[in-house]
Formats: C-alpha cells, sequence, structure tokens
C-alpha cells in the first residue's frame, strides 16, 4: 500500500516466520477450537478461533484478509473507467454499491454531476442489490439454523433477483452498469415497470417465508436472545447497516446524507431494539420491504 512500492515488482514469500493461535483463557480444561478458514464464494473468507471450557464460547479470534489482492496499489495510475473495474469487483456481494462510491468520488473530483435520470436509475439498481443481498442473508440465516427448506427457498428467490438483475443490465451482479458521470447504459420505462413489478412479486414470496419462519419454533430457538449486541456496544464499536439498526441505531446515509437521488425518495428506516440474531433478521425483511 506504500505509494513507493512498485506493484509490478516481485514478492518473495518467507518461510522462516511462524504463526501459531493467541489463546487468552487460562482456565481448567480450556481448548482452542479453529473454525474454517471458511473459503466462500463471493464474500470474505474468515478464520476464528473459539475459547471455549465446554458450552460457552469465552473469546472469538477472527482473522481475515485470506483474498485480499492489493487491488488498491492496482488501481493506481489507471484510468477511472478501467478502476471502476476493480472497484465493482470489491465485494460481489455489494458490487454495484462500491462502483457506484468510486464513480461519485470521480465526479465529485472532477465537479461534475450526474443526469437526474441516471441518478434515479442508480437509485433503482442500488435497491436491486440491496434487496438480492438481503434475501441472500436471510438464506444464510436459515441455512446456519438447519432449515434446509427455507434456505433453499430464500437461495430460489436471490436466483430470480440474480436473473432480473442480468435481464436489467447484462449482469448478475449488476457489473458495468455503472460509468463516471451517469450509467453505461439507458433502462426503457417498460423495463423499469417490468423490473418493479417483478420485484413485487418477491416480496410476496418473501412475506411468506417470513410468516412461516415466525411459527417455527426451531427456528425461533436458535435466534432469539441469541448473539445480542447492545446499542451502546454497536455506537462504540461503530456498527452500520442492518446490524446495527437492530440494536435500535437508526442511522441511513440515505437518509442523513442522501446520494444519487435518494432525497427524491420517501421510506422508513426499519429498527429493532433487541440487538439478537431475530431482530437483526426482522430488519433484514423490513428492509427488503422498504427496497421494494
Amino acid at each position: 500500500m506504500r505509494k513507493a512500492f512498485d506493484a509490478r515488482a516481485r514478492i518473495e514469500p518467507r518461510t522462516d516466520l511462524l504463526w501459531e493461535p493467541p489463546t487468552i483463557v487460562e482456565a481448567p480444561g480450556a481448548f482452542a477450537m479453529p473454525v474454517g478458514p471458511v473459503f466462500s464464494d463471493f464474500a470474505e473468507s474468515a478464520h476464528f478461533l473459539l475459547e471455549t471450557v465446554g458450552e460457552d464460547v469465552i473469546t472469538s479470534i477472527p482473522r481475515f484478509f485470506y483474498k485480499y489482492r492489493g487491488v488498491e496499489k492496482i488501481a493506481e495510475g489507471q484510468a477511472a473507467g478501467e478502476a471502476l473495474l476493480l472497484a465493482e469487483r470489491f465485494s460481489g456481494s455489494s458490487a454495484f454499491a462500491h462502483g457506484l462510491a468510486f464513480c461519485q468520488a470521480v465526479e465529485a473530483i472532477a465537479g461534475v454531476e450526474a443526469p437526474p435520470r441516471a441518478r434515479r436509475l442508480r437509485v433503482l439498481l442500488a435497491e436491486l442489490e440491496r434487496l438480492r443481498h438481503h434475501a441472500a442473508a436471510i438464506g444464510g440465516i436459515c441455512q446456519s439454523t438447519a432449515l434446509a427448506v427455507a434456505a433453499s427457498q430464500a437461495a430460489l428467490i436471490e436466483e430470480d433477483l440474480l436473473r432480473l438483475a442480468g435481464a436489467a443490465v447484462g449482469h448478475r451482479y449488476l457489473f458495468g452498469a455503472l460509468a463516471p458521470g451517469g450509467l453505461a447504459r439507458d433502462l426503457s420505462d417498460d423495463a423499469c415497470r417490468r423490473l418493479v413489478d417483478a420485484a413485487r412479486d418477491i416480496l410476496a414470496r418473501l412475506a411468506e417465508l417470513e410468516r412461516m419462519l415466525e411459527y417455527t419454533s426451531s427456528f425461533l430457538d436458535r435466534l432469539e436472545e441469541v448473539g445480542i449486541v447492545t446499542r451502546r456496544d454497536a455506537l462504540a464499536y461503530g456498527l452500520v447497516g442492518p446490524i446495527a439498526r437492530a440494536s435500535g441505531v437508526s442511522r441511513d446515509l440515505r437518509k442523513i446524507a442522501p446520494y444519487a437521488a435518494y432525497e427524491a425518495f420517501d421510506f422508513e428506516v426499519p429498527t429493532e431494539r433487541e440487538g439478537d440474531g431475530y431482530a437483526r433478521l426482522r430488519v433484514l425483511f423490513r428492509e427488503a420491504a422498504q427496497s421494494v
């Protein structure tokens, strides 16, 4: 990351470094249990070292950056349009959001503003990505609680949203839709209407999934009063997004510092107070409805 470093220079790996897991707990019978590295598909891979004396996890030491690629260094010296390709590929789960942030930074530096239609279409695609992201997150929660049928239903919803994105802009993860100054392509009014109609149909399926989960006791047992993040801790650690809002932190940049054309749209910012797994799930469902 240092400016003086040449990104084209070859790095010789060091073989004299040993990595031993750090341990903190010294209680009798304590042991460390590694989980991972979990090599996920488009999300960041992670390794967690859990320290426990049986049932309770006393400490969790995360280790990330298994997929670190030095994208920032690679982008140095490239044209804005080429660097946008890299910005979109930071994370497949939020490719459009990263690309939009990059485009807005370029536009701010250049002193230009995207046309009103492009700004509104940016909101349309950003909310389509948010809807797909939340469907995937809901599916992950169902998978982690061993609800195979519910996880499959959420996966089908996510797949339909990916196909909608592909039909709209030519790529399932919205790669190539953006350009500094606007969008790489326009969407017709009819295409926008079809997109919204399809999203409404998908929302009805999400709502039905939520109703089924609400009456699945084995599912609720794994979420209620589990993984509680208090409002104080959420503020202390600077949490954002649905995780913070599930702990009563009602912050949303789309409201307090609108970008693109969000100032032209009226929507609620869902919040919950409990800060547990179930509160986070409810926020995801309610935000999905707001996106539609």
